[in-house]
């Protein structure tokens, strides 16, 4: 399995309040998510798999998570 963790150009990781997840990159895009939370911390709130546009939006429903 090869693993490939998706961020900005820049090198910034996305906020999952912010993420257009219709967009088309989203289309039957499986994977392994870590969602988390603070800066500093780095506080992890849910880690999972599958179907990242399901799980990402219950997720930004669910909870208060920044960082995806």
């Amino acid at each position: 399995m090869k693993l490939t963790w998706m961020k900005y150009p820049a090198g910034g990781w996305s906020q999952l309040n912010y993420l257009n997840l219709r967009a088309p990159q989203f289309d039957n895009l499986e994977g392994v998510y870590v969602i988390w939370h603070g800066v500093e911390t780095g506080a992890y709130v849910r880690v999972g798999q599958g179907k990242i546009r399901e799980k990402a939006a219950i997720s930004s429903n669910g909870s208060r998570s920044a960082g995806v």
